[in-house]
Order: C-alpha cells, then sequence, then structure tokens
C-alpha cells in the first residue's frame, strides 16, 4: 500500500534539529503559525512508559515568555489525520532536540 501524506499538516511535516537556543526560538514560533491555522493542535498524547514533562495547554504561554525549562516536550496533532509532531528539547544540558513526525497517519485513518 502506498502512504500518501495528509495534505491538511503537510507544511508541519519538517524535520529539523535544535542546536542552539535561536533554533528552539525559531522552531516555537512556526509551531504557533501552525496552531494559528489550525493545522496542528496541542495533543494530549504521551508514548508508554515516558514521564510527561510539559503540561499539555501551555505551549502557547511557553512561546509567549520564552521561560522554558530545563526540559521542553510537547505534542501535536493534525486535527484531519491524526499524524503526531513532537518538539523536545534538553534546555538544561545543552543537548539539543528536535521537531519531527512521531507517528504518520493519512486522512481516513484517523484514531481516536
Amino acid at each position: 500500500m502506498k502512504f500518501l501524506m495528509c495534505l491538511h499538516c503537510a507544511p508541519a511535516n519538517r524535520a529539523c534539529r535544535v542546536r542552539k537556543p535561536r533554533d528552539l526560538q525559531q522552531i516555537i514560533g512556526v509551531i504557533i503559525g501552525h496552531l494559528d491555522e489550525d493545522t496542528l493542535r496541542e495533543s494530549n498524547y504521551l508514548p508508554a512508559g515516558q514521564v510527561r514533562n510539559c503540561e499539555p495547554g501551555s505551549f502557547r504561554a511557553l512561546a509567549e515568555t520564552n521561560a522554558w525549562g530545563d526540559i521542553v516536550d510537547y505534542y501535536f496533532e493534525c486535527p484531519v489525520c491524526g499524524s503526531i509532531y513532537r518538539l523536545f528539547a534538553d534546555t538544561y544540558h545543552g543537548s539539543g532536540g528536535s521537531w519531527q513526525m512521531v507517528i504518520r497517519r493519512q486522512e481516513g485513518d484517523r484514531r481516536s
């Protein structure tokens, strides 16, 4: 079966690395744009066995203040296909982070 990318969240599907605080600020700005356009929504998704580092629903406050903690770890979901995206950064140790899709779904394959 050939996988077709969801056209709704395709603009958000650009994986990138966080190497510097400036990278994180830029990615946060891009994500806010996706939230404003309803391309993505904050998600309560959490992989089994993972500890929640950031409260769901708090991403906008983080974006407005740039007052992130030691760990930035947020999940976002496409409202059309349900694909899950993750922003992760270890700001305390400076080991960087990333923005990427972590669960790929296609339109019509949305899971409740």
